[in-house]
């Protein structure tokens, strides 16, 4: 028997091997890393920082690249930190940082072009190894301001936090006769009737059937009072400012001053989202209507302010900026308590420390969840409670100092693209992450979003995505109070770009960084659009993400065809832990009936993709996602990549590699609204939803066995009533069937090739027979021919060439032949072969791995001081 370490070894050379024979960039790429991707990695996006960053020799992107490092456990834990063209910091041009209580470090100045060195310490401690990052001719420069030069910058009179003082006048005379004025003034008289807010309600405890029911509902009672009475002291500030109704300010003064009677411990402090919301409401109150305050009232704000955020600032120092995600903190909290901090600045001290490590870990880290690609890890649902923090702060930051966040963070001119794909106008969303299941069109957030990310990058792409959600729904913007205030103050004037003509847009693209691949028959037209999403991301299923790796969605005309199922109640409701989060909730795979585990080390990635005019090809590793070896949950899975081949426009084949470590049983699992109509001899399912019907055919080297159902092995209980489950309306957000094979007896390896095909009227109907191989094992449906190598002992092979001869792909092989002509290229890279408009194109791709590598020391590195 092969030990654990041995057999590790012998794969990494095996690996290594098979990727000189093909040719791997990737390993000339990185000459000194001689690591053979995953076998010997850690987690890529592992809950606490594991490795200091820019390190290892990599060529960084930005001339100003942010230091960190991994953190030391504590509370009043200091750090030290130094940077040098000299690797002995021996030179006059040393950038040092002293008794730093976090662990990110921003220079704040641009570094000469070479390698630079760095190390970080315990405040007064042993040095780390040595570090060293490449800045080359083609860094961007992007030099941020210090946090010296933006608190300075801060007004020192109030009000501040929605206007500046000295703009007041200008504001107020320019923006008063505004249609957004306007609602804002309506929402305030409304307020002006409201009795003062009261928390004594909250202290009669509700019960629920469980413990877990209990602590959960009056969390949300909290939270909501908190919601409810921001919001309302954030209208009177907001009439009074456009107005100088003196009405809105008094009214508004008595609500700030009811909060701040409050018990900061007590029934508001259930939620941390209340607690944030209340501290803002105050700050809020205290800055707009700061004159109206008796110096009493005013110490009694600041108290109740204090110990509220000074309870979050010490929970998250020396630990948010650490850690890979903080949900409740980047969607709302963080902005609490930046806002706070602006409000409250100079009469508060501890407001200057809040905001120096919010300001810091703002430009070391945002935006959490999404890299150069565009995309969100967590999903579109929970992407938009992000939205307004993701675009105030940098606004806030560029306002003050002049540096431009958003100009220089790439994230921010792809991300419309995210929205598009992911998400497109008058369809549902791609399925992916908490609650995605409810969206059934891009509603009044996204088209406020959208809107202002066009007028702040000019992106046609949003400035496209923002008109069509307009077009589909009868919004006005100027009644989205989603960044309302924020186009009064920061968008007056600035008009939307030219948007985009119909078909500018390729039909696909992939967000490697979260590990999405968004494929669209007619983006342009949602009624017609086949749409296929495919998830296999490197931050695996933390949080709000799903433990969903290589599992893909498809829905026609925007509603869904083949789908996840199940709904998120709370995150520890049983149902979402063991179905809808869980990989039996999705079109995915199970080894003996276990599926993926929850966390960041049980990830997945985009290993190719390759689009083109007549069709779109990826592949997802979910090879780390069904647990290490060691651990009790360990599945024994050795290999498990997902091929995805969408031939447009109604032809969608899912090609499977599967191995493990002894015999096991595959489970093959999907899922629809509609119910299957199964001919398990045949291997067929059809199924009709969406207002189309779809038929697919699943075949195996070994024989299957099928089962269908249409329950849940978990029973949904609607117990707090928080929205409209699942996007239905007088019925069950849990009504789907499910459909399974297995095969019946246990292999170690095994391949498995679906093909689908749905019946979107594009062509004429599948042949009632289905699409049966042929004698050489050639597939032919809707004028293709596709191939399969379904023999473990032979290398993966998927073809598919068109009966025009027009096109062919190939998933590796040597060359490509169709039309009378040969088309060569790299051994084992993936090939396409078009002819568009009387000329040939020629397309190829290797696997590729993500880029986080580069600067992850393997397990065993001895970091060297010099390079």
């Amino acid at each position: 028997m092969v030990s654990g370490n041995s057999r590790a070894a012998l794969l990494m050379l095996w690996g290594l091997l098979c990727c000189m024979a093909a040719g791997c960039s990737e390993v000339t790429q990185h000459k000194t890393d001689s690591r053979v991707f995953p076998n010997d990695y850690p987690t890529l996006h592992p809950q606490y920082r594991q490795w200091p960053s820019p390190a290892r020799g990599i060529t960084v992107a930005v001339n100003d690249p942010t230091l960190m490092w991994p953190r030391v456990k504590g509370k009043d834990v200091l750090y030290d930190i130094r940077l040098s063209a000299d690797s002995s910091f021996q030179d006059s041009g040393v950038i040092a940082g002293e008794a730093i209580p976090w662990t990110v470090f921003n220079p704040h100045q641009g570094l000469g072009k070479g390698l630079w060195y760095w190390q970080y310490r315990v405040h007064g401690k042993q040095w780390s190894p040595l570090q060293y990052f490449r800045v080359s001719d083609t860094a961007k420069d992007a030099v941020s301001a210090s946090y010296e030069k933006f608190a300075s910058a801060v007004p020192a009179a109030h009000p501040r936090l929605l206007v500046d003082p000295g703009d007041l006048t200008a504001f107020r005379a320019s923006r008063s006769a505004s249609p957004e004025a306007a609602r804002i003034i309506r929402e305030a008289d409304a307020l002006l009737k409201t009795p003062l807010p009261d928390d004594t309600p909250l202290r009669d405890m509700l019960k629920g059937h469980t413990a877990y029911q209990s602590k959960k509902l009056n969390q949300y009672r909290a939270k909501h009072l908190g919601f409810d009475v921001r919001d309302a002291i954030e209208r009177f500030a907001e009439a009074y400012l456009l107005t100088g109704d003196k009405r809105y300010a008094e009214r508004g003064a008595s609500w700030t001053t009811r909060v701040a009677s409050w018990d900061p411990d007590g029934p508001t402090g259930y939620s941390d989202f209340g607690d944030g919301a209340c501290m803002e409401a105050m700050a809020i109150g205290f800055d707009s209507f700061y004159d109206l305050f008796t110096p009493q009232q005013k110490t009694a704000l600041l108290s109740s302010i204090r110990t509220r955020g000074n309870r979050f600032y010490t929970s998250w120092v020396n630990d948010l900026d650490a850690k890979v995600l903080s949900g409740h903190i980047w969607q709302f909290l963080f902005h609490n308590l930046f806002r706070t901090a602006l409000a409250v600045h100079g009469d508060l001290k501890d407001a200057d420390t809040w905001l120096h490590f919010l300001y810091d870990v703002w430009l070391a880290r945002a935006p959490v969840l999404g890299g150069p690609d565009g995309g969100w890890a967590e999903g579109m649902s929970y992407f938009s409670i992000n939205t307004e923090v993701l675009l105030d702060i940098p606004t806030v930051i560029k306002h003050y100092t002049g540096y431009d966040v958003i100009a220089h963070t790439p994230w921010y001119s792809r991300n419309a693209y995210w929205l598009y794909y992911a998400y497109p106008p008058g369809s549902g969303s791609d399925g992916f992450g908490d609650n995605s299941e409810a969206l059934l069109g891009p509603d009044s957030i996204y088209l406020a979003y959208a809107d202002a990310l066009s007028k702040l990058t000019g992106s046609r792409v949003a400035a496209t995505y923002a008109r069509k959600i307009e077009e589909g729904r009868a919004y006005s913007l100027a009644d989205t109070q989603v960044l309302r205030w924020f186009r009064l103050r920061y968008l007056w004037n600035v008009s939307r770009p030219d948007t985009l003509p119909d078909g500018t847009l390729p039909r696909a693209v992939d967000f490697p960084d979260v590990g999405l691949v968004e494929m669209h028959s007619d983006l342009g037209r949602p009624a017609k659009d086949l749409m296929v999403g495919f998830r296999s991301s490197p931050f695996g299923a933390y949080g709000h993400m799903l433990a969903d790796q290589n599992t893909f969605n498809i829905l026609y005309g925007g509603k869904p065809l083949f789908y996840v199922t199940g709904a998120k109640l709370a995150m520890q409701d049983p149902l979402r832990l063991q179905w809808y989060k869980a990989t039996i909730g999705h079109n995915g795979i199970l080894v003996d009936g276990k599926g993926q585990l929850f966390g960041p080390d049980d990830y997945g990635w985009i290993a190719r993709f390759l689009g083109g005019n007549s069709l779109c090809y990826t592949v997802g590793d979910a090879t780390m996602a069904y647990g290490r070896d060691g651990t009790k949950d360990a599945t024994g899975l050795r290999r498990f990549k997902r091929h995805m081949l969408f031939l447009y426009p109604d032809i969608v084949v899912i090609y499977d590699e599967l191995k493990a470590d002894h015999p096991v049983t595959w489970n093959w699992i999907i899922h629809s609204p509609g119910k299957f109509v199964l001919d398990s001899a045949k291997g067929r399912f059809d199924v009709s939803a969406a207002g189309v019907s779809a038929e697919g055919r699943l075949f195996s080297p070994v024989p299957l066995t099928w089962s269908m159902w249409d329950t849940m092995t978990v029973k949904g209980v609607v117990w707090m009533e928080k929205r409209s489950m699942g996007g239905k309306k007088g019925g069950s957000p849990f009504d789907a069937w499910h459909l399974r094979a297995d095969n019946a007896g246990k292999v170690s390896a095994t391949r498995l090739l679906a093909v689908i095909r749905v019946n979107t009227g594009a062509e004429p109907s599948p042949d009632p027979a289905g699409f049966a191989p042929d004698s050489a094992g050639r597939i032919n449906v809707g004028g293709w021919t596709i191939t399969a190598e379904m023999d473990t002992s032979r290398p993966a092979l998927l073809t598919a060439v068109n009966h025009a001869q027009t096109t062919a792909f190939s998933s590796g092989g040597d060359a490509l032949k169709v039309g009378g002509q040969i088309f060569r290229g790299t051994p084992g890279a993936s090939k396409l072969a078009e002819k568009i408009s009387g000329k040939w194109t020629f397309h190829q791709k290797q696997d590729s791995i993500p880029v986080l590598i580069q600067n992850i020391p393997p397990a065993r590195d001895t970091q060297k001081t010099k390079p």
